[in-house]
């Protein structure tokens, strides 16, 4: 009996599932930003070659939706690489209104600006006091039990 080479995806799925086990329990990969950074990159990848490979009749709608991806990963590299390098958490800028003629309003980090956003809806008359402050808790405490997962080392 001749056994079959996996399809290029099965091979995919396998070394995703690998790396992905390997970042999740094994030390010195746990929680390693580089095998995070190549699990990132890896549907860019993965799109590109597949479009390079099958030829689809319409390209232009698989390379925006990689673009898209390597849009998203290159956040995460930068939110993620940023408090590592500099030693400081990642600047918060708010140019929401800078078209109205306001200048941009600078943050230590985005946690201030969400504190001033939540107070603004109690000013507004948005949200209550205890919706504000239950809503914060909450998003604190899961915020909290995500960060517990042991990201980084």
């Amino acid at each position: 009996m001749k056994l079959r080479r996996p399809a290029l995806w099965q091979s995919y799925l396998i070394v995703g599932a690998v790396l992905t086990a390997l970042y999740v329990w094994v030390p010195p990969f746990q929680a390693s930003g580089p095998v995070m950074n190549l699990l990132g990159l890896s549907p860019v990848i993965a799109i590109v070659a597949g479009v390079r490979r099958y030829k689809p009749a319409t390209t232009l709608p698989w390379l925006f939706f990689a673009i898209g991806f390597a849009l998203f990963w290159a956040g995460d590299l930068y939110t993620y690489s940023y408090p590592r390098l500099f030693g400081v958490d990642v600047p918060f800028v708010d140019h929401a209104h800078d078209a109205d003629g306001f200048a941009p309003r600078s943050f230590d980090h985005i946690f201030a600006a969400a504190e001033e956003a939540g107070m603004s809806r109690l000013y507004a008359g948005i949200h209550f006091r205890s919706g504000n402050l239950k809503g914060r808790a909450l998003g604190e405490c899961i915020a909290a039990k995500v960060d517990a997962l042991n990201w980084r080392h």
